[in-house]
Parts: structure tokens; C-alpha cells; sequence
């Protein structure tokens, strides 16, 4: 039985989960990234896309992940475990504090007041500000300063869409992690454009190291799943094959 990392609720173990636990073991060991998991890494490892997207939605409903929408000019999402989130919410909150000798309370009224009551991916102006405001929160002056602090650790960003007056929930480090990603892909991309046929053998590619703080496997589970690169098993092998036209 699948267990759940301690801090992600008492969640039915499933092989969605058992999936994103896997991910995250294999995320690169490195402070500087939010532990972001790709849908498309999930899609590479379970079969039946339709059901890894209903279970992601339960476990998102029940607040084992936290799920963000990624600003990479395709619609795509990417998950982190909700015990990641609630220590990138801590570690945000601390380094306010020793930035601006600031109270950590705007962080803690996210975490435990904002938090369980938005299992989506992006909130109302008025909702926000009210969860956060009270009852027995930061009042509404409170509330309009968390705002801010919130926004500069990079917990929360306005809605892009003309006219919104909507915040998305956001990972801090998250625009790191996106240039990493994007820059990965450009690289195995033309690595694979550069061949003959524009395919090469598993291992050999495995033998050479992508620039940047993501492993090759990291990127190519992502786009193995997201159906950019083929793969066609061989004995003791697999070709993996470029799919763009």
C-alpha cells in the first residue's frame, strides 16, 4: 500500500498518487527549484489519461497537492505535494521576517485559513481578501497588507486576463523552474533534430547531461508524456524518435 507523505491528509492511496510520489523521489536534489511535478510525467507512467486526471482532481479536492497552471504558453499544469507547498509557505514566511523584521502572520493566515478552502487553482480578489480578513484573521487592513507580502514571495500573482480581478495560486521559485524546463526542452529537441531521421538510442542519450539544474530524465518523462518524443522499444533498448512534423 502507497503511503503519504506525512502533512498531505489522509488520502485513499492510489496509482496517481503512487506516481507522484515516485516524481518526486526522482526530482532533482537541488534547493534553488520548487518541486514541481508535470502532468505530462504522469501521463508517461500511467496508461489511462482520463483517470490520472480525475484522481489528480480528487486528490487536489481533498488537498494532497496543490495544482498550478504554468505560464509556458501551452495549457499545462504542473503539482507539488501539499507538505511541499505548506514548507514553501513557511520558508517564505521566514524569509519575510528576516527580510523586513515583519510578522509572519499574513503567511500563516495563507496556510491555514486561504489554503483549505481553496483547493483550485485560482481565488477571488473579495474571496481572498475576506479568508484572509477574518473571522479571528488579520482584519481588512491586515488582510490588504498580506496581499502584498504575498504577491513578493511569489505565493500568489494576478490573474492575466483583462479585467480579472482573480489571483492564481503560484510556487515560489516557479518562474525558475519554467526557464529550466523551457531551455531542457529546446536542448533534447535539437539534439534529436540534429540526427539522422531525427532519433537516436535510449542509452546513448542518457550518456549526455542537459545544461541547467533539471536532469535529462526529469525532461524527457515530460516529453515522452506530453508526445513530443516517441519511444519504440528494442532489444535490451528503445529508440526514441522526434514526433514534431
Amino acid at each position: 500500500m502507497t503511503s503519504v507523505a506525512e502533512g498531505d491528509h489522509d488520502v485513499v492511496p492510489s496509482d496517481t498518487l503512487a506516481a507522484l510520489l515516485l516524481l518526486r523521489a526522482q526530482f532533482p536534489p537541488t534547493a534553488s527549484l520548487p518541486r514541481l511535478l508535470l502532468t505530462s510525467q504522469l501521463y508517461n507512467i500511467l496508461a489511462d489519461r482520463t483517470a490520472t486526471d480525475r484522481e489528480l482532481a480528487r486528490l487536489a479536492a481533498a488537498g494532497a497537492v496543490r495544482r498550478f497552471k504554468l505560464a509556458t504558453g501551452r495549457d499545462e499544469y504542473a503539482f507539488m505535494l501539499a507538505s511541499d507547498y505548506a514548507a514553501a509557505v513557511d520558508a517564505a514566511g521566514s524569509a519575510a521576517e528576516r527580510a523586513a523584521a515583519a510578522s509572519g502572520a499574513a503567511f500563516a493566515a495563507f496556510k491555514l485559513s486561504v489554503l483549505p478552502e481553496c483547493p483550485g487553482t485560482h481565488v477571488a480578489a473579495t474571496e481572498l481578501t475576506r479568508l484572509l480578513a477574518g473571522p479571528g484573521g488579520l482584519g481588512e487592513e491586515g488582510a490588504m497588507a498580506a496581499l502584498s507580502r504575498l504577491l513578493n514571495a511569489g505565493l500568489i500573482a494576478r490573474a492575466m486576463e483583462a479585467g480579472a480581478h482573480t489571483y492564481v495560486f503560484a510556487a515560489p521559485g516557479a518562474g525558475p523552474f519554467q526557464r529550466a524546463l523551457q531551455a531542457a526542452r529546446t536542448t533534447l529537441r535539437a539534439a534529436l533534430r540534429r540526427r539522422p531521421r531525427r532519433q537516436m538510442v535510449r542509452s546513448e542519450l542518457e550518456k549526455s547531461k542537459l545544461r541547467g539544474p533539471l536532469p535529462l530524465h526529469f525532461v524527457l518523462r515530460d516529453m515522452l508524456g506530453s508526445g513530443v518524443v516517441e519511444e519504440v522499444r528494442l532489444p535490451g533498448d528503445a529508440l526514441l524518435r522526434l514526433a514534431e512534423g
